[in-house]
């Protein structure tokens, strides 16, 4: 019985979501009193967006022990999806009466709390999951970006710093980058708007390494956002990309 749910969590580690799915759906059809296997299962459902299975797995789990707190995790988290914003809180704030060191929980409140640009409450409840589970990135990710949204610039960073050092991937280092540059928007926002205006004003081979480095910039968003699973943002960054190199190109070998 572990076994089969440990191979679900690996596929639901994995991002294999419909796989895993299957699995406790024919795992529950033998073991339908497994509180595990429904929590488990409204996981895999609502990381493919149907909140609303999710949220009957989370009953059935709390309908066979309402002293359990990661259900009311879980169903937070699918009453954030739709909106329910209130219901989440309420929720989270379940979760940690039963168990007051869950750190998912404190994320869900921090969630709830950046939808409704309360940045401070934000804050404060990613700190306390990030005290909790401090290797875990994803409380440092996101006290990265409310500390951007409330314009505390330099707290940023630090927390992407500190995310690069527990898992060294490109998407940490590319939150390096952002939380630089935001930080300095007006200036980058000069420089990319005067480098732009030169690349296609002076038809000059000097302009090539401007345009390699606004294109090296791009490529990076690009790939940022492809490995988030923004997909439409990418495929827009990209067409972008490729209309201005060419425009660039035409520009310096034929002049507008």
């Amino acid at each position: 019985m572990n076994e089969f749910l440990n191979i679900a969590r690996k596929d639901y580690t994995s991002g294999k979501y419909k796989a895993a799915v299957e699995e406790l759906r024919e795992f529950l059809a033998a073991n339908p009193g497994d509180t595990s296997g429904h929590i488990e299962l409204a996981k895999n459902l609502l990381a493919l967006g149907r909140c609303e299975e999710a949220i009957i797995e989370c009953h059935c789990a709390l309908g066979l022990d309402p002293q359990l707190a990661e259900p009311h995790v879980v169903l937070a988290n699918a009453y954030l999806r739709q909106g329910r914003i209130e219901e989440s809180g309420a929720e989270a704030r379940k979760a940690l009466r039963i168990e007051p060191n869950l750190a998912a929980a404190y994320g869900t409140l921090g969630l709830v709390a950046l939808s409704q640009n309360r940045f401070q409450e934000a804050i404060d409840n990613f700190k306390k999951g990030a005290s909790i589970e401090p290797n875990n990135s994803w409380y440092h990710v996101r006290l990265g970006i409310a500390y951007q949204m409330d314009r505390q610039h330099a707290a940023a960073i630090m927390e992407y710093r500190r995310v690069l050092e527990i898992d060294r991937s490109f998407e940490a280092a590319w939150r390096v980058v952002l939380g630089h540059i935001t930080r300095h928007r007006w200036l980058f926002n000069s420089v990319i708007i005067g480098s732009m205006l030169m690349m296609f004003l002076v038809r000059s081979l000097l302009t090539v390494p401007i345009m390699v480095f606004w294109a090296a910039f791009t490529i990076g968003n690009i790939i940022f956002h492809f490995r988030m699973g923004r997909r439409g943002n990418g495929l827009v960054g990209s067409l972008l990309l490729l209309a201005l190199t060419v425009f660039y190109v035409y520009n310096l070998l034929y002049g507008l």
